[in-house]
């Protein structure tokens, strides 16, 4: 079967025009082809930030060779389409095409990996020349596979389209349809197929796609081909010109002379289109994070947009007369629509922050919310405008197709013609519209450009003479610019930027600059001065005591740990503060610092005293480049290479954490080189932080973990970490570390921060390679093809790292030092170190107190102690500029409570945090949040019953709120009323099934009440969602130790403790097991940990005396009793049972019968006398004191107590010792 031949479709006999069915078929696999082009579009924007650099440059390379190849595919087949027949035969060999180049595409950018650096070794670093080979590069790869896409388009639009009547119908809904997939494919691989798969599996997808729409479609053409059914083509000549004088001035003109017009609007619109892409996303980061699925989430919304635009055509308009008119009057809304919908979501982010609806519900800090918070202020912002420019292709096409025989041709060559557009939209932005006139203008003359075109289209459709049409054009263009610039306030980024809550009024902008690859802002605190650099909406440059803390060891330690580090390269630049340390010591003659953003760096001018005014420094040698594409580049080697690289889930950054990159690295250093890279916890699970450990180490087998905590003075209790390779086992030659400390230079950078002695710098180590190999052995490492820890994957879903999660791997220092001095030296070091260690592990346990107090003159200590006070004082004075505003004194309050809970308040202070709570509830009383927090302190405080107020509120104002249902089911099982307090709990569960505390405390109230069976149920439903709580198995435990179900009992608490091993709970309960079983002594030793971890549990210091008592160790038992009973002084249990040890020990030396008649006569008085037991011991205690009147009477009356009690065994022990009383008196 021949594909070629010259004959005009009308000639052929068979049948190529469509049937309703198969159209059908056609247009759901034209989805699903939509859905493969954007799937590829997806993993290229990704496989080329490895090769090419930042994926702001990469996401433009791929678009700009992307649209060139559309446009070019679109131009040959749609001409290639209009001669041949075989159109189904042709659309499936072109989806075959597209499967087998994409197969290729990433076996030659690995190619590329390994000549890219012949290249540019040779560039002598031009950008422009390094560019250019960019994109050549890029274009020649991506050429092939989006010249076929470009293809699809024109070819099925020619096979479905047989009647001129049809373009508009038929057109708009295929290409609807293909958007539409298209979106499909973006959300399908931004949020679910790289992460699950990576982009090797997520290509084979998008190929397996294409493979099976190719064989479909060829299956569909072999049947049809098979039949033979013949058709004659129904061609309708274009209607005859009608005379334009009998047309209105608005009418439908000659098209001959339109058809200029109509290109330039497609082209127009092309750009348009692509160039809001861009200036959108760069506007909408000044909010929302730059994260994983920040573009996969805007370029999506964009296209569900464009499709569900062209589907509303064929609704709506496709039928309609005057076209062109219908055009120019959708092309002159699109504009204001930008600006205004720009605005209006602007103000609704600034107002509720990312949580309006749809997605009001969604719990900031759960996993669905880490995926979706970029959606809605993209929704909002693009939704409308998009819409209307999904309708402005098919109508392109409807107007510029006027024969039936060049359907195909005119749909390429329009489709070629806004290809090139949107080359132009997706380049000029990021190099020139956004550089020269910024993100706000660029919008606007975008907005401007768009509505000038209908505006000309108009004009052009008017009768009139050419000049005064001309001047009423541009008479036009001047209101239009200047009703425009008002939609758009000036400032109305910066306000955008300035609304989350750690920012606002209290800060002043000092710095704005809009980059190629990211906004730089320097604000300036107003109250607390301190000066902070931002890229986009993400905190990058602290200037707090806690964050120099941490880049000033960044700066210093390859340096003091390499013997040579004369030449070092720094990746990032960050505000300079590391980079300005680096080059104080004398031993590092130059240093080069790679950063993409040119604004960065320009801001740093003003951070010069941070940064020891390193841009006038002869060392420093700044080179504006992409970090990793840089060292990718290196023609030399470097002893030391620092990265100070942005979040690892950053778009950005993620490229800096992969195993690729540390083998670039490695290539990179001298043989013996060092790599120091930052690397931060927040944001990341503890799962997720391993994996990149692991990574690290699967190319620096010799990797050590240095960590920084410290208190700010603006209420932030900063921690990071740093992580280091080194050619060698580490191991630290102490005396030539000491001695490198010592240049005066270096000195006096140090000092502030206690970093200019050794102790004060290797205190801050915190493990060796060993124990962090053994640490991260279950957790998989990054690569490109999937780096684990920039998605959020199965590992995203623990617990966020934290200080406590270090605790298995912190160890000493000590065993890698050598070279440590004399005996006196080495013994005041060891010393010295262990005291810095064992405040570590207090700091990690979060112990502040303890930590703080264990070496009270410590220089850090006394600062950071200092910064406690001058937080407290620097948000009582933020707050002073936010009387009405409820989240921000809500934020506030929080600060300030989490600071006194560290340094420990004042019933004055408690009372100050109130007050900004009440005032917080005044401002907005349907502000759920503010009542959660004031019943909090308020039942910490002991008023429960206001507490109490405030939950029932929220519940009122968010019947759904976990937190208060919890709440008050805890404060209702305490208060007795179990049967409301489970009530409580049950809705808690149905509001989040998958929390395991809900039916956690449920189960303790059910064990109270006795239904224990219920109990173990909700228990074992809790272990299913959590099976490493210890909590929830040491219940499950006490639940079936009721049921005297011992050894499953013991099973559940030697599993909680293996858990959580210093969990005193569980210990105590398994000593209770243990004693149980007749095995007193392993008790007794459990029993002992558990006082000496928690002194304040008087049941276990009963038991325990009991034990103690069952082994005949009464001294101990009695030292225990008399212990507790200072803490406790009115704690019954231990009231009784040493004052029965104190007048029945068999030892006389631990006789005290008159101290056992104070304690008996303080347990009756505590009781009123109205327990029979307490009487009975009373009455024993005067007996042994010779007292048998008062024995007798008290006996007695015990007696008769426990009678009215139905207490009969403990009746008739009285009775026999009453008897013996009587008749001794």
């Amino acid at each position: 079967m021949i594909i070629g031949g010259k004959r005009s479709s009308a000639e052929f006999p068979y049948k190529n025009s469509s049937s309703l069915s198969i159209r059908l078929l056609i247009y759901l696999f034209f989805f699903f082809s939509g859905a493969a082009s954007l799937i590829y579009q997806i993993l290229w924007t990704r496989q080329f930030i490895p090769v090419f650099g930042n994926s702001s440059y990469a996401i433009t390379v791929v678009l700009v060779a992307f649209m060139a190849g559309l446009g070019l595919g679109s131009w040959f087949f749609g001409r290639y389409a209009d001669r041949h027949r075989n159109r189904l035969l042709l659309y499936s060999i072109i989806e075959a095409g597209v499967a087998l180049s994409a197969f290729i595409v990433p076996l030659i950018l690995s190619l590329l990996k390994k000549i890219m650096p012949i290249f540019f070794s040779s560039l002598a670093e031009s950008i422009l020349l390094i560019s250019i080979i960019r994109f050549t590069f890029s274009f020649m790869i991506l050429f092939l596979p989006s010249f076929l896409m470009g293809g699809t388009l024109p070819v099925l639009s020619r096979y479905c389209i047989d009647e001129l009547k049809f373009v508009s119908h038929r057109l708009s809904l295929l290409y609807g349809l293909s958007t539409l997939g298209a979106a499909a494919g973006v959300f399908g691989a931004g949020f679910f197929l790289i992460e699950t798969f990576g982009l090797s599996g997520t290509n084979s997808v998008a190929i397996a796609l294409n493979l099976f729409i190719a064989g479909a479609m060829f299956f569909i053409w072999f049947l049809r081909e098979k039949k033979g059914e013949k058709v004659q083509l129904k061609e309708k000549e274009p209607p005859k010109k009608k005379n334009l004088e009998e047309e209105p001035s608005l009418g439908q003109p000659d098209l001959g002379g339109l058809r200029p017009v109509i290109l330039s609007i497609a082209l127009i619109t092309g750009f348009a289109s692509l160039s809001l892409e861009v200036l959108w996303t760069r506007y909408m980061f000044f909010r929302i994070p730059s994260t994983p699925y920040s573009f996969s989430s805007i370029l999506g919304v964009f296209l569900i947009c464009l499709g569900i635009g062209s589907l509303l055509y064929r609704l709506l308009f496709a039928s309609r007369k005057n076209q062109v008119l219908i055009l120019a009057f959708i092309l002159i809304l699109i504009g204001p629509l930008i600006l205004i919908m720009l605005h209006v979501a602007s103000k609704l982010a600034i107002s509720y922050g990312l949580r309006f609806l749809p997605f009001f519900s969604i719990t900031p800090s759960s996993f669905i919310w880490e995926k979706v918070q970029s959606i809605n202020i993209a929704a909002v912002t693009i939704f409308v405008p998009a819409v209307f420019m999904g309708i402005t292709f098919p109508a392109l096409c409807k107007i510029f197709t006027q024969n039936i025989k060049k359907v195909g041709e005119s749909i390429g060559k329009l489709y070629a013609v806004n290809a090139a557009g949107s080359i132009a939209g997706s380049f000029l932005p990021v190099f020139v519209l956004i550089p020269l006139l910024g993100i706000r203008l660029g919008i606007l003359l975008t907005a401007l450009f768009i509505s000038t075109a209908g505006l000309g289209l108009i004009f052009i459709l008017q009768k009139g003479h050419k000049i005064i049409r001309s001047v009423q054009a541009f008479a036009s263009f001047l209101i239009l610019f200047f009703l425009f610039s008002l939609l758009i306030p000036k400032d109305l980024s910066k306000e955008l930027f300035l609304s989350t809550l750690d920012l606002g009024k209290h800060n002043d902008i000092i710095f704005y600059q809009e980059g190629k690859t990211g906004t730089a802002i320097l604000v300036q605190d107003k109250v607390s001065k301190l000066k902070d650099l931002y890229i986009n909406s993400v905190e990058e440059v602290p200037t707090s005591y806690a964050a120099q803390y941490c880049f000033k060891l960044m700066g210093i330690l390859g340096v003091l740990l390499h013997p040579e580090p004369s030449e070092t390269l720094m990746i990032c630049f960050g505000g300079g503060i590391a980079a300005g340390t680096t080059i104080q010591h004398p031993e590092v003659k130059s240093l080069e610092v790679v950063d993409i953003e040119a604004s960065v760096v320009k801001a740093a001018h003003l951070l010069s005293r941070e940064n020891n005014n390193l841009l006038n420094s002869d060392k420093v040698r700044i080179i504006i480049e992409d970090g990793r594409n840089y060292l990718f580049m290196a023609a030399k080697k470097y002893p030391l290479i620092i990265s100070d690289s942005t979040h690892p889930k950053s778009a950005d950054s993620w490229v800096l954490y992969t195993q690729e990159f540390y083998k670039t690295v490695k290539d990179a250093l001298t043989e013996d080189g060092m790599f120091v890279q930052w690397l931060p916890f927040h944001l990341l699970t503890t799962q997720e932080y391993q994996i990149i450990l692991k990574t690290f180490q699967s190319v620096f087998p010799h990797t050590t973990l240095w960590l920084t905590h410290a208190f700010d003075e603006m209420g932030r209790y900063m921690k990071f970490s740093l992580v280091v390779g080194t050619p060698e086992p580490f191991s630290l030659d102490f005396q030539s570390f000491k001695q490198k400390l010592l240049y005066p230079s270096v000195q006096k950078d140090l000092e502030f921060w206690n970093l200019n002695h050794a102790p004060g710098i290797l205190e801050n180590f915190l493990s060796g390679e060993k124990k962090i190999r053994e640490w991260t052995e279950s957790v998989p490492i990054n690569t490109d093809n999937l780096p684990w820890s920039y998605y959020n994957t199965k590992y995203s879903r623990g617990e966020k790292h934290s200080l406590h999660s270090f605790i298995p791997i912190a160890e000493s220092i000590w065993p890698y030092l050598k070279n440590t001095g004399n005996k006196d030296e080495r013994d005041k070091l060891k010393k010295q170190l262990d005291l810095l260690f064992q405040r570590k592990i207090l700091f990690l346990q979060l112990r502040f107190k303890e930590a703080f107090s264990l070496l009270p003159q410590d220089k850090k200590a006394l600062k950071e102690k200092e910064n406690i006070e001058l937080s407290m004082e620097y948000l009582k004075g933020v707050s002073k500029f936010y009387p009405g505003d409820s989240k921000r004194l809500l934020w506030l309050a929080r600060g300030l409570r989490s600071l006194l809970n560290i340094r420990g308040d004042k019933p004055e202070e408690r009372e100050e945090v109130i007050n900004m709570l009440q005032k917080a509830v005044k401002a907005d009383p349907q502000f759920s949040e503010s009542h959660l927090e004031l019943a909090d302190i308020l039942l910490k405080g002991g008023k429960r019953d206001q507490a109490v107020l405030h939950y029932k509120k929220v519940l009122k104002l968010k019947p759904n709120s976990f937190l208060a249902h919890m709440m008050l089911g805890n404060i209702l099982s305490e208060g007795g009323k179990a049967l409301e307090a489970m009530e409580h709990f049950r809705q808690a569960i149905k509001i989040d099934s998958l929390n395991s505390s809900a039916r956690n405390n449920l189960a303790t109230v059910l064990i109270l009440q006795k239904r224990i069976d219920e109990a173990i149920r909700y228990l074992r439903e809790a272990l299913k969602i959590d099976p490493k709580n210890a909590e929830i198995r040491n219940n499950l435990g006490a639940a079936l130790l009721e049921k005297g179900r011992i050894e499953e009992a013991k099973v559940q608490f030697e599993e909680a403790l293996r858990i959580q091993p210093e969990y005193w709970k569980a210990k105590a309960n398994l000593a209770n097991v243990l004693a149980q079983k007749g095995e007193l002594e392993e008790a007794i030793v459990l029993s002992y940990e558990v006082l000496r971890k928690n002194p304040g549990d008087m049941q276990n210091r009963y038991t325990l005396s009991i034990y103690l008592l069952r082994k005949y160790r009464y001294a101990e038992a009695k030292q225990i009793l008399q212990e507790g009973l200072k803490l406790s002084p009115d704690n019954l249990a231990m009231l009784n049972l040493l004052a029965k040890l104190l007048i029945s020990v068999p030892d006389p030396k631990l006789l005290d019968r008159k101290q056992a008649l104070i304690l008996a006569r303080h347990a009756c008085d505590i009781t009123e006398e109205k327990n029979p037991e307490c009487l009975d011991i009373l009455a024993s205690a005067y007996a042994t004191l010779g007292k048998f009147k008062d024995a007798a009477e008290i006996a007695r009356k015990a007696y008769n107590l426990a009678l009215s009690l139905n207490l009969k065994q403990l009746a008739e022990d009285i009775k026999k010792r009453l008897d013996t009383f009587e008749s001794l008196h």
